[in-house]
């Protein structure tokens, strides 16, 4: 179920509130903090990275946007590494399109596909996340950082879609919608560096 402006706005507000003040008050060395990719809004590029602009971001994107400011202004005091991410693939994961591809694989529903020749790495698994942040908390860092993070490697998105409706023997019918969406890859070269 999707929610509300005020339920977003509220969750991201207080949760960054009390977050932030429990960080503080307990002089944690640092915050690993999940945001997303969402924060950029309108993407106009290929290659979502750190330098990617934000632009006119939705409502959970902006409420992304506002944790990720009110965690930068005390990085003097609690270094955060804000971790931008795309679709996280696990079992309760619902909303963005990989779940909602393998529902309608299951159910032999027709499947339409925007872009099919475009790349595709806008997931991450759980336990490759999972990795990720502990070995991160595990290096000294000062301040504020943001950067994305996604699947190391990539496929185009008729591949995910035929490999998927083959791992599940859907019967589903795939067609291509010509109208031009834009669409975009996840650079991971920052958290790779890092």
């Amino acid at each position: 179920p999707r929610h509300s402006v005020s339920e977003i706005v509220l969750s991201a507000t207080q949760g960054l509130f009390h977050l932030q003040q429990y960080a503080l008050d307990s002089c944690a060395g640092a915050l690993v903090l999940t945001s997303s990719v969402s924060i950029h809004g309108r993407v106009e590029t290929s290659l979502v990275d750190e330098n990617t602009p934000i632009i006119e971001p939705d409502v959970y994107g902006a409420s992304k946007l506002l944790v990720e400011c009110g965690f930068a202004a005390t990085a003097d005091r609690l270094p955060v590494i804000a971790l931008r991410l795309p679709s996280v693939l696990c079992r309760l994961e619902t909303g963005s399109w990989v779940p909602s591809l393998m529902r309608k694989l299951l159910a032999n529903d027709e499947v339409t596909v925007f872009n099919p020749e475009a790349a595709f790495n806008n997931a991450i698994d759980v336990g490759e996340l999972s990795r990720f942040v502990v070995s991160s908390i595990a290096k000294p860092f000062r301040g504020f950082q943001a950067f994305p993070i996604a699947s190391s490697g990539s496929m185009t998105v008729m591949e995910v879609v035929k490999l998927l409706q083959s791992s599940v023997e859907s019967k589903s019918v795939i067609s291509v919608n010509k109208t031009s969406r834009r669409s975009f890859a996840v650079s991971s070269e920052y958290a790779t560096r890092f």
